[in-house]
C-alpha cells in the first residue's frame, strides 16, 4: 500500500532488450522512427540507413569505445529528443564521416 499523497506513475517504456553491460533506452514513438532520413547514409561496413528506425539499430549495436564518441553522444540526443529528422540526419552523416576519418579504436588504444 502506498502512503497517502503519493502518486503511483508507471514507468516510461523501455525500447530495447537489457543485455549484459548494457543500458535501456526511453521509447521513441514508431512513427517517429519509420521517417525516412532526408538522404540514404552508408556506413564503414558498407550498409545503408535510410530511416530513423535503421539509424537507431545502427547505434544500439556500436561498440562502446564508439558510441561514447561526442558525435554518436549527440545524435542519440537528437534522436531520443525526436528532433527534426533533417537534424538527425546530419547528426549521424558527422558521426559516420568522423568514423571513417579516424580509427576510434588506434585514438583510444595510445
Amino acid at each position: 500500500m502506498r502512503p497517502p499523497g503519493r502518486v503511483h506513475r508507471a514507468a516510461p517504456p523501455l525500447t530495447r532488450i537489457p543485455l549484459p553491460g548494457c543500458l535501456y533506452f526511453p521509447a521513441v514513438s514508431s512513427a517517429y522512427l519509420s521517417q525516412k532520413l532526408t538522404r540514404p547514409l552508408v556506413t564503414k561496413d558498407g550498409s545503408t540507413l535510410c530511416t530513423v528506425l535503421d539509424a537507431r539499430t545502427y547505434m544500439l549495436a556500436l561498440p562502446k569505445r564508439r558510441e561514447t564518441a561526442a558525435q554518436w553522444q549527440r545524435a542519440a540526443e537528437l534522436l531520443l529528443a525526436q528532433a527534426d529528422v533533417a537534424e538527425v540526419t546530419r547528426a549521424v552523416d558527422l558521426a559516420l564521416f568522423y568514423d571513417a576519418k579516424v580509427d576510434v579504436s588506434k585514438v583510444l588504444e595510445a
